[in-house]
Parts: structure tokens; C-alpha cells; sequence
């Protein structure tokens, strides 16, 4: 299995991630660990805990299947949890619940709400019982408004991504959104996740593929921007167009933001318009398999009509169509890897980068890239 996925830190002379990264299995699952593994992932939202003090989630079902306990301490702190018991590997809880002390249903070990274990029946003679070993593993967590994210590794790159995104989208009200579960929707393409976020990451495509969204857009104004582990584009709009805000720090000055779409690594979207936010989580399920989940959040529940009117829905039909048509294109042995524009593919080139670095191994492939 080939895993050296380099790719040159000068988008004018890079070539795009090999065919194999897309089609081998082996490398697929490899990419669990490499990629997702140290990852954040999206767990839900915050609503329920304004009911019960701990909520289950299964994170990234069917794929990773982590399965974590919620916890809200007091109003405003929040912390995460193994759902695992440690004596036998049963999950703890399998609903929400408001009780101060987790009882595994299997041999009866107890655990505080911090993941400390107290107890267990005829463990007396155990020596250095309970210890560290025994308690639950702890996660970070970070949110944005009602949208809740954990870390299963060790890094800690989203809560500067959060505080990037606050920043530069300041009276952005992202904690009056609500969410709006009636309108979440999702979609299963027989398609690899990583082809699914190419296409999100450049608007190159979308005067061919989005007619409806491409007369909405100043695609000539359309900007891209990278960060370490997140980048952005920026999408203008035309006269007479519903705006979000100025936007005096962007390279466009003069003309108005009427979509911010933030891609956080590797599989969030977090796509900003005047009337919310459209939240997009893209679940590997298998090589060829991806399921698409959308969320959706408003800042008047009522007006659910901005939303509909949008034409969301039609393009993320438009999008499943062109995605399918390249997985079916890069099986074909006359093809293996492409070139970038550096003009409208920088964000995918970003996005590029970060899978070498995540997927190679040893610090010295490292040095050919260039996140800033």
C-alpha cells in the first residue's frame, strides 16, 4: 500500500492526490485512524441538555462508532465522555437521563457525571481499585451557538477555527440560531467521501453544474482564503441581492458577503447565509459509500420560507450528479492524478495538503507542505 501522498506546497506545479487515495480499500481504511480518528467530529446540538443532564451519541455511525455521553455540569459547561464502561466495554447509557451517578447495566460499576469511577460490586480484593485506569476517558469539546463538536485525539485546532470564524463574521448572531430538525435532510451518493468535499471546495464548477446558484453569484468577485486547518469561500452577490454584512476584510472590499461557506477539516461545512446557517457533515461509510447530513438552523423560526426558497436542495442535487460522474471517471485507467488551477482551486489544494500530511508518515514528508 502506497501512502505517499505528497503533494508540492506551490499550487502551480502540484498534482492533485492519486486515484488510489479515492479507490483502494486498504487506503480507505487506513484513513480511519489517520484522518478521523484525531479528528472533530459534529455530536448534535445543544438543546437537549437544557432538558437532561447527560445525552448519548454515536459518533460517526456506521463508520468510526464512538460512542460518547454529553454531560452538562451547570448552565454553560458542557464536557464529553466514553459511553464505554471500563470493566467489560457495555455502554452506559443508552438515553438521556437527569440521574447524578451512571449504573452499568452489566456488572453494576458506577461512575460520577466527570467519568470518575466511585464503585463495583465484589471488586474488594482487587488492589488499586478504582484507579485512573478504571475511570471514563475525557474528550474536549467546543460549540458555535446550538451546534455542538467533540475531539476524540488530542489536537486542538477548532476552538481557534471558532474564534476565526466569530472574528471575522462579527454580528453574525450564531447563538440566536435555532435548530430546525423538520428541514434536516440526508442523502447516501455511491460515491468516496474526499470526492464529495473536492467539489464543495471550489466554485470552478459551479457556472457549469448550479445554473439557479450560479445567477445568484458574482462568480468574478468569488474569493478563496486558507487557514491551517480550515478554509473559506466567499460569495458575492449581485445588485438588489439579500446581504449578510459588509465585509471590509476581505480581498473584494466594496462589495457584500451574501454567503460565507467555511469548510472546517476534513468533513464540516458550515455554510452562513442572511437567514442562517445550512450545516453540512460529510460521513464516510465505505470506499464508495458517503452519506451527506444536513442540518439546519434559523434565526426566526417562523420564516422557514427563506430557506425553502434557497435552493439548497437543488443543488446539492446537482452536486450528487457530478460527483458520481467522477467516481465513475477515475476508475478509468487513463487517468490518475490532475492539475490545479491555481486561480480556483485553492481551497481543494489546502484540503489536499492536509490529507498527505495526515496520511503520510514520519515528520520529513511534512516539509513540502505549507498550511498558511
Amino acid at each position: 500500500m502506497n501512502l505517499d501522498f505528497r503533494v508540492h506546497s506551490d499550487i502551480r506545479f502540484a498534482h492533485t492526490l492519486p486515484s488510489s487515495f479515492y479507490l483502494d480499500p486498504s487506503i480507505f481504511r487506513h484513513s480511519k485512524d489517520r484522518i478521523f480518528r484525531n479528528a472533530w467530529h459534529y455530536a448534535g446540538t445543544l438543546a437537549p441538555l437544557e432538558s437532561y443532564r447527560y445525552v448519548p451519541r454515536m459518533l460517526m455511525p456506521g463508520f468510526l462508532d464512538e460512542p460518547v455521553i454529553i454531560v452538562r455540569k451547570q448552565p454553560g459547561k458542557i464536557h464529553a465522555m466514553s459511553n464505554v464502561c471500563t470493566h467489560r466495554g457495555n455502554l452506559l447509557v443508552n438515553s438521556p437521563g437527569n440521574q447524578r451517578v451512571l449504573h452499568c447495566g452489566y456488572h453494576g460499576r458506577c461512575f460520577g457525571l466527570d467519568g470518575t469511577c466511585r464503585s463495583m460490586p465484589a471488586f474488594e480484593e482487587v488492589p488499586d481499585f478504582p484507579s485512573v485506569h478504571d475511570d471514563l476517558k475525557n474528550f474536549q469539546v467546543s460549540s458555535l451557538g446550538p451546534m455542538l463538536f467533540v475531539q476524540l485525539g488530542e489536537s486542538g485546532y477548532l476552538t481557534p477555527v471558532i474564534q476565526d470564524i466569530r472574528q471575522r463574521m462579527v454580528g453574525y448572531d450564531f447563538d440566536g440560531l435555532t435548530a430546525m430538525p423538520a428541514l434536516n435532510q440526508e442523502f447516501e451518493i455511491e460515491a468516496h467521501w474526499a470526492l464529495y468535499v473536492d467539489n464543495y471546495l471550489e466554485g470552478f464548477h459551479v457556472p457549469f453544474v448550479h445554473p439557479g446558484l450560479n445567477a445568484s453569484l458574482d462568480m468574478e468577485a468569488y474569493a478563496y482564503e486558507t487557514h491551517a486547518f480550515h478554509n473559506l469561500q466567499l460569495g458575492f452577490g449581485k445588485d438588489g441581492d439579500e446581504l449578510i454584512v459588509p465585509d471590509g476584510s476581505s480581498p473584494k472590499q466594496g462589495k457584500h458577503v451574501i454567503a460565507y461557506y467555511w469548510w472546517i477539516w476534513p468533513n464540516i461545512m458550515l455554510n452562513c447565509y442572511s437567514w442562517g446557517v445550512s450545516l453540512n457533515i460529510v460521513n464516510p461509510i465505505g470506499p464508495k459509500r458517503t452519506l451527506i447530513q444536513f442540518e439546519t438552523f434559523l434565526f426566526d423560526p417562523a420564516d422557514q420560507g427563506r430557506f425553502l426558497q434557497s435552493g439548497i436542495v437543488q443543488t446539492e442535487i446537482e452536486d450528487e450528479e457530478i460527483v458520481l460522474q467522477v467516481q465513475k471517471g477515475i476508475q478509468s485507467s487513463a487517468y490518475d492524478r490532475g492539475r490545479y488551477s491555481p486561480v480556483h482551486e485553492k481551497c481543494v489544494h489546502h484540503f489536499h495538503q492536509l490529507i498527505a500530511r495526515a496520511m503520510n508518515e514520519g515528520p520529513e514528508r511534512e516539509t513540502d507542505l505549507n498550511f498558511v
